[in-house]
């Protein structure tokens, strides 16, 4: 049986969390409004006929929130919550905290990777796991809240991770003009971490202009790391426990 805790945001929202070997992640992603920064619920737009999507208004864009949690460009994923003096230094306790609540941070490219190397060794001396020909993303993805699709790439959500198709944005500042767009609702999930990816053969900048981000797909059964363009798609978030 799972056993989960809970932490509460700074802006009142609570979440379960769960540990799963020696991690303690949220069980459902961050819905964390931030003062600034790119972040959208899936489907938000302008409405009124201006684009494709509902009006921040529409009691559509709120559930959204509520079910798949909200939606983040990198730079505010790793932005402090309600930090703006020298106070906010006690709450500082690993760097790139992030929008998470405070003692929590948006994990690293590292704490993704344990995560998935310790289920893989489960799966590994597990044959019942490997009887169903299961994987990492099999054992993450909550049961529900999916696309159909083939019962072998269905979820078991082993650990109380729960993770969802919460779908992505992009290009959300210009969704009036067709050129972003929102896509992957129950289909894909994509998280953020804070690991910036620093490419060689490009021109020398202060930080780069791509990230590492973890994966999972309603039609797969594997969590997959990529890399991606920090300004131009709004991700979700999972918050990590600080150790």
């Amino acid at each position: 049986m799972k056993q989960y805790n809970y932490v509460t945001d700074d802006g009142g929202q609570t979440y379960k969390t769960v540990e799963i070997n020696n991690q303690t992640w949220m069980a459902a992603n961050l819905n964390y409004t931030p003062s600034s920064g790119k972040h959208k619920c899936y489907a938000q737009g302008k409405g009124n006929n201006e684009d494709d999507w509902l009006a921040p208004s529409d009691p559509k864009v709120k559930a959204n929130c509520d079910k798949y949690g909200r939606l983040y460009d990198w730079e505010t994923a790793m932005k402090l919550s309600n930090c703006n003096n020298t106070s906010c230094a006690s709450k500082i306790q690993k760097p790139h905290q992030g929008i998470c609540p405070n003692g929590w941070h948006l994990p690293d490219s590292s704490e993704w990777g344990a995560l998935r190397r310790f289920i893989e060794g489960e799966i590994f001396n597990n044959w019942e796991d490997i009887d169903f020909g299961w994987d990492v993303g099999t054992k993450l993805k909550a049961i529900d809240d999916w696309k159909e699709t083939s019962t072998s790439d269905k979820g078991v959500d082993s650990y109380g991770f729960a993770a969802i198709g919460s779908g992505y944005c992009v290009s959300c500042e210009s969704l009036s003009d067709a050129s972003g767009y929102y896509s992957g609702e129950k289909e894909e999930a994509h998280w953020w971490s804070s690991t910036e990816y620093k490419d060689l053969d490009a021109a020398p900048t202060p930080h780069g202009t791509k990230a590492f981000k973890s994966k999972i797909t309603y039609n797969k059964k594997v969590l997959t790391q990529e890399i991606e363009k920090k300004a131009d798609y709004l991700y979700s978030v999972r918050c990590i426990k600080n150790k």
